[in-house]
């Protein structure tokens, strides 16, 4: 599973847990990619290998300054979004996961990511 493929999964897992309102599908995705984030350990890998490179796989990374993959600072900063506006201040920040859904499920069928754009610009390998 390419990365493009990927966040068209993440994205539409997200809007799916978010139209039928079931929290534990939520949550359990939240969990799978913020342990895939922290350890690097991609347990999607596991589904297939790679068929071809995406536009994501070809950012230009420019200067790294920072030591650490830029998809798992992408991974972490998804889970820990979801897991701030869904799981502590759902009344607050409804709209906040709706706009993850559609952003990263936009971001898969499209091939462009600006959040792992900038992410790779701050620095990240």
């Amino acid at each position: 599973m390419n990365l493009r493929t990927y966040m068209f999964a993440v994205g539409a897992t997200v809007l799916v847990a978010l139209y039928v309102d079931w929290p534990p599908l939520l949550y359990g995705l939240a969990a799978l990619v913020a342990f895939e984030g922290i350890t690097g350990l991609k347990l999607t890998r596991a589904t297939g290998a790679s068929r071809g490179e995406c536009a994501l796989d070809r950012i230009e990374r420019g200067a790294v300054r920072i030591p650490f993959d830029a998809e798992r600072m992408w991974r972490i900063s998804v889970a820990g979004m979801l897991g701030l506006s869904y799981g502590l201040f759902p009344d607050a920040l409804w709209f906040i996961p709706w706009f993850i859904g559609f952003a990263v499920a936009g971001a898969g069928l499209s091939g462009v990511c600006p959040v792992l754009m900038m992410i790779k610009a701050a620095g990240f390998r």
